[in-house]
């Protein structure tokens, strides 16, 4: 990490840079020049090298979130055999490895206690919990 921007190094030398959040966009895919120079600019900033690297590639993808912009990971209850992992917002690429692990492993029945604590704060309900009222007051006795 860096300030403002992710290197991900590939095995073939390549690098991955990212990532730009443009909330004015809407659904529009397509990169800006404006995110592709903020980008290289903190990239080459970050790791000077990359000033003689070539573009192979640039992309722009949506940034699924969720209102807590944490992920939404595991077994969903309210639907037989169900499992989510989704709303990564600007992580996904960082994060995806390691929750596939997380959710394949709850499938399979093969969580660490430890991971099975973890995975308890990105659960799919955690947003459609009733909140208790605060209890009615008494009716007035007549």
């Amino acid at each position: 990490f860096g300030d403002g921007v992710y290197l991900i190094p590939r095995r073939d030398g390549a690098v991955v840079v990212g990532a730009t959040e443009e909330p004015g966009a809407g659904y529009d895919r397509r990169a800006t020049a404006g995110g592709v120079a903020q980008l290289l600019d903190k990239a080459v900033a970050a790791a000077p090298v990359l000033a003689d690297y070539t573009l192979d590639e640039v992309w722009a993808g949506l940034r699924p979130t969720t209102p807590d912009r944490m992920p939404l990971l595991g077994r969903a209850s309210s639907a037989l055999n169900l499992h989510v992992a989704a709303g990564y917002h600007r992580n996904g690429i960082l994060l995806s490895p390691l929750c596939a692990k997380l959710v394949a492993d709850g499938i399979e029945g093969a969580l660490t206690e430890q991971d099975a604590a973890l995975l308890a704060h990105f659960e799919v309900e955690r947003f459609s919990r009733v909140q208790p009222s605060p209890a009615a007051p008494p009716a007035p006795a007549t």
